[in-house]
């Protein structure tokens, strides 16, 4: 995940950081695989048209491939909280994921190019949960074949328990630019 919402009076942990929530989120069978040998061979960052830095192909992807791990530091949500704001000039801009409602990966702390993916509201990519013994994996995969030089790009399907005011909507604007865009990066309310 790579935004949050703070205000300076204390929330509890649970509604001080949004977490994703997506339907479109998969858990599956653990694989063997080699993160080391994934990192950068199948994409690279760069200059982003949604937002700052962004992720995109150098090779041609095919739909259900994996493209990279999310990884970076586990760590609790009292720590990220703690740990929050990386950049006290961007509060809302961070790269955490929350794994559960105890463990949050921490990309800006040993993370590599995946930190970096933006949101969009018409994604070429998701969020697979891996669990696996003692520890959930996060992996990003192609919905669809993706060509090289495009940005690889996921729903965060952010979610906070407070009400969804046109201010906090604003906070977590979206820029994705897709004919379907929402305008926030934050998931409808059920």
């Amino acid at each position: 995940m790579k935004s949050t919402k703070t205000s300076p009076a204390k929330k509890p942990i649970k509604k001080a950081l949004a977490k994703p929530v997506s339907k479109k989120t998969r858990v599956a069978p653990a694989k063997k695989t080699a993160p080391s040998k994934m990192r950068n061979r199948k994409a690279t960052v760069r200059n982003s048209a949604i937002h700052g830095r962004g992720v995109v192909a150098r090779v041609p992807i095919k739909a259900g491939e994996r493209i990279c791990e999310y990884i970076g530091e586990r760590i609790g949500w009292p720590e990220a909280l703690r740990r929050h704001p990386h950049d006290p000039e961007q509060p809302f801009h961070t790269f955490y994921f929350s794994v559960d409602d105890d463990t949050v990966i921490d990309g800006n702390v040993g993370g590599d190019f995946s930190r970096f993916m933006n949101h969009s509201c018409e994604p070429n990519c998701e969020a697979e949960l891996v669990e696996g013994k003692g520890d959930t994996r996060i992996f990003i995969l192609a919905l669809r074949d993706i060509e090289e030089g495009q940005e690889l790009v996921y729903n965060y399907g952010l979610s906070l328990d407070e009400r969804y005011t046109p201010t906090l909507k604003k906070q977590f604007a979206c820029y994705c630019g897709s004919p379907s865009c929402l305008g926030t990066m934050l998931a409808p309310k059920r």
